[in-house]
């Protein structure tokens, strides 16, 4: 008994800490800060009073020193950009990086020690020297130096003169019922604060211009100030083109020579129920300014240079505030601005009532617009309703994604992000692009790749890659999902509701769905499950239609399957009849069940999930029949809502046999996705009189051990060459993790080289064979190394008429390390033999590299100065650049090896290589006396990389050792197939 009723006491105090009530704690800013612009540091005093409204008794307090995060390269910061293959802040040396000192820690009179986290220096414990009851408060007196960093992420400074404070103060650490969040500063992750004041005194030059949180406080020449450079750039805005630019030039020119750091000014700021405090500053800045809706102002300090292109940014607010007010709940801050400047977290980063901005603008994109809307919009989901970004960053960044989706659409309809007409002079040949687009092919890819991820991960859980597509554009698509599924009226209506709730408060996504669920009247625990806990997606299909007469009305029985993994996603389904009826009804996610309608005349549509609203790979098989199909005369970008065909000219000049080649390329179907897509290319020689076609088709399977496999089907018949291939690749890929890559390929090919004249008689000669090949690549990959490894083995087998009968195996490998910020090198390795002595000369092995045999790979020639190995290269192989002359005796083989060593010693200096090889004429017949070497220099400009073997060892006659010899290679990653 005595055991039963311990554990009965453990049960209750077990839940009655879980179920422990909302609580709130307070933090209370009270700061005055130095800014020190020539040592790019500041310096200052904050009171901090911290009351405790927790059922708790806090022995000690946390707080946060974010800039730590950028003091050296083993903060959680500088491992995360490790992580990502970052290495800006890595080898940035020390007069780039920051830092938090405190320099007194008092509370009442008595200094308090702190400690730092064992693997974070920017988060600091301190012990209090009495228990801090319920109810009580804390009051701690810091003084603090800071140093700005050069910007690797958020904060920063720029251009000597521009100053980015964000993240850069004392802050006390979260404590809720979940207990404290000492969680350090990441680029990848956001935060998490307690709401109060904060009353700031900044100090700076008195020719800076600067914003904040908050509303200046009893400050009137800064007032005058800010209004006389809103008259100056309304003027400035007033003026043409040729005056704006020298008005740029004067202006910068004498805010420089009039800045005198001797003369400061204090400037004031407050803000009630903020749970963060940012200011920037800069010496050049114009400002747009603007008062609207209910008396908000907004400032928008912008560069001289970019102010005309962004004359429109305070209507953008002014909608922004408007449509969130309308939709989400009212504006409660007395001021919404927005500051251009450098970022490298993204293209805006948001805080209460101030947001930074970091993209450019042109005329014929609404980019701009919607990066300032966004982070405006943060100021409801970040400033307002204060959710724990770290632990959830979907509850800020997928509901704003969200509400940015129908800000666009309210605003610009459908294709809401570009104006290509704008580009294009007017001419209307390529559809424009709309959000919802963009959320589709971002998360689209991922769901296709297999290498997406659930939402409810903690920030730092995610890779690079998943990040964003996830929080952002998976977040957005499952509330367009939820608002289908509850209807507009009701979601938006639960919306609000969840606003009033929780403003000024710490929000979960358990509120939020609660929130929902109340409001609607539904559970949504499945849904939550399938869309915010899991991986899994909706495929609807039109799996049958029946149409019966019933007097003078017709049944039609309407059976939808859902070939997805989320299986319990119910879907509307909708029926057009011939006379303009609309009839709607929900499928309940039985396939044996049937929709039944009912209608006077015939349909001339049905189809499942009919607005889009819930996210599918593919709605081409929505509908019952054909999908839509579209004819283009110019590409697009790919449509994931009509079956697309691309038509367009094709021309190329081949100069020895063909000359002019006149045709057409089409294709069909979403590049991305690869489902069922198909190219095909045909064209009519003018010299020969002969065609020549190129047939592709591709499709993109899901099976149990790959993420993907891609099966491709081609046939062709170019420069004397016919060939048919079927080939099997397969990728592997953690969801969670960007690296390691694995690939295992498969081909069948029969290949039919009937004319030689096309090609360089010294590589290829006529030959019909087939080829079995399989081919396994891994790649891994770390900020200071990478490595890759590849093996191919490739049986040649005879056909009809002729004797091929060989294997070959092929095994390269290749070793990176970066050494310093403008240096590294590479080690590459090559092993290649072939058993059997009848194959096709152009599958020997090539001192000079690979030659493309198969036609696998754009070439500009296959003849000629631009052949392979003469002076193009396809950078694959034994590569040994300077033995591509055909008379030289290590010209090919039937077994090499090569290694090569290539170094970029200094930031001033070209990448130099040396390599040695060996290539035999028998197989497994390497021997000592047919070693060879040479040694060069490569340069990359944009994508052509020029590689230039100055020196070889052995020479082809005539040839000297030292000479100048160049080749290029040029990458050119797009390819559908052609």
């Amino acid at each position: 008994m005595r055991l039963k009723a311990i554990c009965f006491s453990l049960l209750i105090f077990t839940m009655s800490f879980a179920q422990k009530p909302y609580f709130q704690q307070e933090a209370h800013y009270k700061m005055d800060v130095t800014l020190n612009v020539p040592a790019k540091t500041y310096s200052g005093h904050e009171r901090l009073t911290y009351i405790n409204h927790s059922p708790d008794t806090l022995t000690y307090v946390w707080l946060h020193l974010y800039p730590n995060a950028y003091r050296d390269n083993n903060t959680p910061f500088a491992r995360q950009q490790m992580e990502q293959r970052i290495s800006r802040f890595y080898f940035s040396d020390s007069d780039a990086r920051g830092y938090l000192k405190l320099t007194a820690l008092r509370l009442n009179g008595k200094q308090l020690s702190y400690s730092l986290k064992n693997d974070a220096i920017d988060e600091a414990k301190i012990d209090l020297p009495f228990p801090l009851l319920p109810g009580d408060t804390l009051t701690l007196e810091i003084d603090f130096e800071g140093k700005f960093p050069r910007v690797f992420s958020r904060m920063g400074t720029w251009d000597g003169y521009y100053f980015a404070a964000t993240q850069w103060y004392p802050k006390m650490v979260v404590y809720d019922r979940q207990g404290w969040h000492p969680d350090s500063y990441l680029d990848l992750g956001e935060f998490y604060g307690e709401y109060g004041t904060f009353d700031v005194k900044i100090t700076l030059p008195e020719l800076f211009v600067i914003d904040a949180t908050g509303m200046l406080k009893d400050d009137v020449a800064e007032e005058a100030f800010m209004r006389q450079l809103a008259d100056t750039t309304r003027y400035f805005l007033n003026l043409d083109k040729a005056d704006r630019k020298q008005f740029i030039k004067n202006w910068k020119h004498d805010r420089e020579r009039q800045l005198d750091l001797s003369k400061t000014k204090t400037v004031h700021f407050y803000a009630e129920n903020v749970h963060d405090f940012a200011c920037f500053a800069g010496l050049h800045y114009l400002v747009l300014r603007k008062i609207h809706n209910r008396g908000v102002l907004t400032n928008v300090l912008v560069h001289p240079e970019s102010a005309y292109n962004w004359r429109y940014v305070p209507d953008y607010v002014k909608k922004t505030v408007s449509f969130y007010g309308k939709m989400v709940g009212p504006y409660q801050y007395p001021k919404a601005s927005v500051v251009q400047g450098q970022l490298r977290a993204g293209g805006g980063m948001e805080y209460p009532m101030i947001t930074i901005i970091s993209i450019p603008h042109s005329d014929w994109e609404n980019f701009l617009e919607m990066v300032v809307m966004h982070e405006v919009g943060h100021n409801w989901f970040m400033g307002m309703l204060g959710s724990d970004e770290r632990a959830s960053t979907f509850l800020d960044e997928g509901v704003n994604s969200f509400v940015e989706l129908k800000y666009l659409e309210h605003y610009y309809g459908k294709y809401n992000l570009t104006n290509f007409k704008k580009l294009f002079f007017g001419l209307d040949i390529l559809r424009d692009l709309g959000d919802w687009q963009l959320l589709q092919m971002a998360y689209g890819t991922k769901v296709s790749e297999r290498t997406d991820l659930p939402l409810n991960l903690r920030a730092e859980e995610y890779n690079r890659s998943n990040y964003g597509v996830i929080n952002y554009q998976k977040g957005a698509l499952m509330l367009l999902a939820l608002e289908e599924y509850l209807t507009p009226r009701v979601f938006w209506k639960g919306m609000r509701e969840y606003f009033a709730r929780w403003n000024g408060k710490h929000p979960t996504v358990n509120d939020f769905f609660h929130t929902m669920e109340e409001v609607s009247g539904k559970e949504l625990d499945w849904f939550v499950e399938g869309w915010y806990h899991s991986t899994r997606y909706c495929d609807f299909v039109i799996k049958s239609v029946k149409k019966k007469r019933e007097g003078d009305s017709l049944k039609i029985e309407v059976w939808v399957k859902n070939k997805g993994t989320m299986k319990d996603m119910p879907a509307p389904v909708w029926v057009v009849s011939a006379s303009g009826d609309t009839l709607q009804k929900w499928w309940n996610g039985n396939p044996e069940q049937p929709l039944v309608f009912k209608t006077k005349d015939k349909p001339l549509e049905i189809e499942v999930n009919p607005r889009h609203s819930i996210f599918e790979m593919n709605y081409l098989n929505n509908q019952a029949g054909l999908p839509p199909v579209e004819i283009h005369f110019f590409p697009q970008i790919p449509s994931f809502e009509t079956y697309e065909v691309i038509i367009l000219p094709y021309y190329w000049y081949e100069s020895f046999v063909d000359n002019h080649r006149l045709g057409g390329m089409i294709w069909g179907g979403n590049p991305i996705l690869k489902q069922w897509f198909w190219t095909g290319k045909a064209y009519y020689a003018t010299k020969t009189k002969r065609p020549g076609y190129r047939l592709t088709l591709t499709n993109r399977f899901h099976l149990p051990l790959s993420n993907y496999t891609d099966v491709k089907a081609e046939w062709f018949d170019v420069d004397g060459m016919r060939k048919k291939g079927l080939y099997f690749s397969n990728y592997f890929q953690r969801r969670d993790k960007d690296y390691p890559k694995k690939y295992l390929n498969f081909a069948l090919e029969e290949v039919d080289l009937y004319r030689d004249d096309y090609y360089e008689s010294s590589m290829f000669q006529k030959a019909r064979y087939g080829l079995i090949t399989m081919e396994g690549k891994y790649l891994i990959a770390t900020m200071l190394k990478s490595l890759s490894a590849m093996f191919r083995l490739q049986k040649g087998m005879q056909l009809a008429g002729s004797k091929t009968n060989y294997l070959k195996l092929e095994i390269e490998g290749s070793w990176w390390a970066r050494m310093s910020k403008n240096s590294w090198l590479r080690l590459e390795g090559y092993f290649a033999n072939i058993w059997g002595t009848n194959y096709p000369r152009q599958e020997s092995i090539f001192a000079g590299g690979e030659i493309d045999p198969r036609h696998q790979k754009f070439v500009f020639s296959r003849r000629g100065s631009l052949a392979p190995n003469r002076h193009y290269t396809l950078e694959q192989g034994m590569k040994m650049y300077g033995y591509g002359d055909p008379d030289n005796r290590y010209f090919l083989g039937k077994s090499g090896a090569a290694l090569s060593l290539t170094v970029k010693p200094w930031k001033y200096l070209p990448v130099m290589y040396g390599s040695g090889a060996a290539l035999g004429q028998k197989s497994m017949g390497l021997k000592r006396n047919q070693l060879f070497a040479e040694a060069g220099l490569k340069f990359n400009v944009a994508s052509i990389e020029m590689i230039l073997p100055l020196y070889i060892s052995d020479p082809a006659p005539g040839e000297k050792h030292l000479a100048f010899r160049f080749l290029f290679n040029y990458s050119f990653r797009l390819s559908f197939g052609f």
